[in-house]
């Protein structure tokens, strides 16, 4: 019997509104908001996360952000990639998962919260969706953490894939050979500097990957630290991305900010590109990647 789209989605909706209800992430929701150790916060945290991964396989993003609570609504943002209707491109979403750290109270010099109350510095969970060849949604975590074991000893260490940026643009790669989507994020701190993060994914075969090597062909991420207090938003004076040139630009560094790409999945070494200090540094895409502009 043939069913219509719309008929399956609110199918869909309703049975996903159950299975929500039944595994209580409102109420997950609900600690999260009044947690304020940050263990705790984690723990909840990354069973939201796990839930919401899988809530993203089977319906749209902004529809997974109806079927939360309202008073829920400011723990998730979302961002998306519509394509023009001229191009074959396929629409992409990013929902992030967001918390108050509360162990890192954030002090600005030339701004106040509007309602006279603690600012906090904020966790980032960032899940990405998009549309597979057989229009079937897929999602995957932009950040993995993996504990390991060295051989032959008790020593663990940890390796990583992705970043716990606040993605909120979007933006795809002209590539030829390859599907490519630039991410722009940003991860703010008070006792430590901004992180600015540019993450580059790519969809081959209807799979994310988060390995493909973008920046100065050794990493998918590249980062920029930034020691500025004076307000919340004032990392966006020190980069911009130009869409047309395909130019990542970073601008107005100070000495003791640093521009480095990761050389391996462990974040123990890094290539630095602004060795000499400079005030500005560009990037340009050259179909298959970023390379810093002389």
């Amino acid at each position: 019997m043939f069913v219509r789209k719309p008929l399956l989605l609110l199918i869909n909706l309703l049975i996903f509104h159950n299975a929500l209800s039944q595994a209580g992430i409102d109420d997950l929701f609900q600690q999260l908001k009044k947690e304020r150790f940050l263990p705790k916060q984690e723990e909840i945290a990354t069973q939201i996360y796990d839930s919401l991964e899988h809530m993203l396989k089977k319906i749209p993003a902004d529809e997974v952000l109806s079927l939360i609570e309202p008073t829920s609504s400011d723990h998730l943002r979302l961002t998306t990639f519509t394509p023009e209707e001229t191009t074959q491109a396929r629409a992409v979403s990013i929902l992030v998962l967001t918390h108050k750290n509360y162990f890192k109270e954030v002090y600005f010099s030339e701004w106040t919260s509007p309602e006279g109350t603690a600012v906090y510095a904020e966790e980032y969970y960032p899940t990405m969706q998009w549309t597979g060849e057989d229009g079937l949604l897929k999602s995957k975590k932009l950040y993995e953490r993996k504990e390991e074991t060295a051989p032959g000893s008790d020593y663990t260490f940890h390796s990583y894939k992705g970043t716990k940026s606040d993605f909120y643009e979007i933006h795809k790669l002209p590539s030829k050979n390859n599907e490519l989507y630039l991410l722009s994020g940003i991860n703010p701190s008070d006792r430590m500097p901004a992180l600015l993060s540019f993450f580059v994914v790519e969809i081959k075969d209807d799979e994310l990957s988060l390995d493909y090597p973008a920046f100065e062909g050794i990493s998918p991420l590249l980062q920029c630290t930034i020691y500025d207090r004076s307000s919340p938003d004032a990392y966006f004076k020190y980069f911009e991305y130009d869409r047309e040139k395909q130019l990542v630009k970073l601008r107005n560094l100070k000495k003791e900010e640093t521009v480095t790409v990761n050389k391996d999945v462990y974040r123990s070494s890094y290539k630095v590109l602004n060795h000499n200090k400079e005030v500005e540094i560009t990037l340009k895409f050259a179909d298959s990647g970023f390379y810093k502009v002389d």
